[in-house]
């Protein structure tokens, strides 16, 4: 009892680094794992007799019997005991995959900076397809909710229904609400948002620009991502000189022109210049006109940069495109990561055929945050080998994580291209893509940090994956 009674404090002592880090694992090894009661006393057991009477070369002698008290234990000491193996054999979790066989050559063997916490990964999954079923309900064929849900009992097994996503209302109502609001939504297929349906349906099918004037259009477009504005103002100024995007955007975009003046009155009339999707990073002191006039100079820039760029997109073969636009990009003051995604994004939306992102994607700041709730380790420095870390460990075991996923998703991709033809079919992938996962992730992180902070989305329904 007294030897109990010392390991008993040295596990709970914080006066110590070691201490505290163990106390940490311990916490997290009983939440994560969720270890199964015969396996949490068979553990117990285990480690309580190597702190007292072995070293690390014998084995647990059968049959002791151990003192009726409740001790915390961390996975070391269960791993010195020898319990590894009933540990595993009486618990099912996501981590007891082995994820290193679905890794590529280039991505790090899974190790502490890559464990997964299973209940957030489930909890994801099943966000995802709440985006699967909204954007069907909301975009690909208004008020029909109950159609997917008949598709899911359709196609997936007997077992999968759709009871625990309908129960979702609720929760995704306030998603809309809150941090989802208006245009900051993006439905699964990121083709299908407000803002790049826009440029697909009104500015990608335009006849009387050049493939350059329509390229250097979509990226003056993310200068602001206002649709009205665009539609109103910006798109009939261009129409009356189909080159001058091209010719000379600052001339376009000039103080005092026409198309300051009609963003001035914009402006003027309540209505925003810039989306609320992301901080636009005025200089300090640009309110009012001065506000009106950085954002005019900045679709101007946006423009020019899209000009310069679209040289790039004509060469064949180009292995290293992404890295090449991502560059470019970059060089324009204030664009940074996140900006430079949007960018990348409509331009892989545009042209499929050059597989821009079908390898790899940037990792935005919104997705980055994701992985703090996915990931136990912090570690803003791997969020580039995260991203392709957790696509690899979802693409290998998403039929066992989640077997609703792949055949709805087929069916979303389906509806979604006979819905927007205008849409090339490659932009509305059928399989998960590391693009999606990314943009995606962002959605996510907004839903669980703002909506969903107690994580009720997974406890509507029994874990699909157990």
């Amino acid at each position: 009892d007294l030897k109990y009674d010392i390991e008993h404090k040295y596990l709970h002592y914080e006066s110590t680094k070691k201490t505290r880090l163990d106390q940490q694992k311990s916490i997290g090894a009983r939440k994560m794992n969720k270890l199964s009661p015969r396996a949490e006393r068979a553990a117990k057991r285990a480690a309580f007799r190597s702190s007292l009477t072995l070293s690390k070369e014998d084995k647990v002698p059968e049959g002791n019997s151990l003192p009726n008290k409740k001790k915390s234990v961390s996975l070391v000491s269960i791993e010195k005991a020898g319990a590894v193996e009933e540990f595993k054999n009486n618990t099912k979790t996501l981590q007891d995959i082995d994820v290193s066989e679905s890794s590529s050559s280039d991505i790090e063997d899974v190790d502490k900076d890559f464990a997964l916490n299973d209940a957030e990964v489930r909890h994801m999954l099943q966000f995802y397809l709440c985006q699967m079923r909204w954007q069907y309900g909301l975009i690909v064929n208004p008020g029909q909710f109950k159609k997917f849900d008949d598709e899911i009992k359709r196609r997936c097994p007997p077992n999968e229904q759709s009871q625990d996503l309908e129960s979702c209302q609720e929760l995704m109502h306030l998603f809309f609400k809150g941090p989802a609001r208006g245009e900051r939504w993006v439905p699964w297929h990121c083709a299908t948002c407000e803002q790049e349906l826009f440029l697909f349906q009104e500015v990608r099918t335009r006849q009387d620009f050049s493939e350059e004037a329509l390229f250097a259009m979509s990226t003056a477009f993310s200068a602001s991502r206002v649709v009205p504005m665009w539609r109103q103002i910006i798109l009939p100024a261009l129409a009356k000189d189909p080159q001058a995007i091209i010719n000379d955007p600052f001339a376009l975009f000039q103080p005092g022109g026409p198309v300051h003046k009609q963003m001035v009155n914009w402006r003027a009339q309540g209505n925003i210049l810039h989306t609320t999707s992301y901080n636009p990073y005025p200089p300090l002191g640009a309110k009012g006109d001065k506000f009106t006039d950085y954002i005019a100079k900045r679709h101007a820039e946006y423009a020019d940069l899209g000009k310069r760029a679209f040289p790039l997109l004509q060469q064949q073969n180009n292995q290293t495109l992404m890295q090449q636009l991502d560059t470019h990009f970059q060089t324009l003051h204030k664009v940074g990561p996140t900006m430079s995604k949007v960018l990348l994004v409509t331009t892989h939306l545009w042209y499929p055929q050059l597989e821009i992102l079908d390898q790899g994607c940037l990792v935005g700041d919104g997705a980055a945050l994701a992985f703090d709730f996915l990931y136990k380790k912090k570690n803003t420095h791997a969020k580039t080998k995260r991203l392709h870390h957790l696509f690899n460990y979802l693409e290998s075991f998403i039929d066992r994580l989640e077997p609703r996923f792949k055949p709805m998703l087929q069916f979303l991709s389906h509806e979604s291209r006979l819905k927007f033809p205008e849409i090339p079919s490659k932009s509305l992938p059928d399989i998960l893509t590391i693009y999606d996962l990314q943009v995606q992730l962002c959605e996510w992180r907004k839903f669980r940090k703002n909506v969903d902070k107690r994580m009720t989305l997974t406890k509507r329904s029994p874990p699909t994956f157990i």
